[in-house]
């Protein structure tokens, strides 16, 4: 059985935090600390997903109305390929009905394997691309009758935090505000 627990009423903290640093490129994460913080906000919540007792993966969501943006999720390590990422993205797309994500676009093996799940578990590809931070990303939608614009992708970031410091830092560091759709040829 999987079970979810709030980041701060998690006594597994460490566990969380070394997942996401071991999942995702440091051009990709937001620094931990502000990533806390804005977990406060009414529009994002951080879970840490346990399984027997043990720290299984981290879940960082926004929220925009009747919209989900998983920002971050991983499963640690030591429990993947086992059905487990696949069964929490189907509870989650079950109770949000409309979930966007953003994967990278590398070429290499694992942004395809990544970009493979998404799809197998029923994520779709909206043709849509941006570049933040550096880094070129296709934006996926659980959705396929959903439209996503620039307009609503940037009113998602803005629910990330209802701090108006936390949020001029992380659009310094991301751009995340700036949001421009890019064609799939000029990436």
């Amino acid at each position: 059985m999987v079970d979810y627990v709030d980041y701060f009423d998690s006594t597994n903290r460490k566990e969380i935090k070394k997942i996401y640093n071991n999942a995702f490129p440091k051009n990709e994460q937001i620094p931990f600390w502000i990533l806390k913080l804005s977990s406060k906000s009414n529009n994002t919540i951080f879970k840490e997903i346990i399984i027997d007792n043990k720290t299984a993966g981290i879940l960082y969501l926004i929220f925009d109305n009747d919209i989900a943006y998983l920002m971050y999720f991983a499963i640690n390590k030591e429990m993947r390929n086992k059905g487990l990422g696949s069964s929490i993205l189907k509870d989650l797309i079950k109770k949000y009905n409309t979930m966007i994500l953003s994967i990278e676009t590398n070429e290499n093996i694992i942004s395809k394997k990544r970009k493979d799940f998404y799809l197998r578990n029923n994520f779709y590809e909206t043709n849509k691309y941006t570049k933040q931070n550096g880094v070129y990303y296709e934006l996926l939608c659980s959705n396929k009758n959903y439209v996503l614009t620039k307009d609503k992708l940037i009113n998602i970031y803005e629910k990330m935090t209802n701090s108006k410091l936390l949020s001029f830092l992380i659009n310094k560091k991301f751009k995340l505000f700036d949001v421009n759709f890019i064609e799939k040829s000029k990436k």
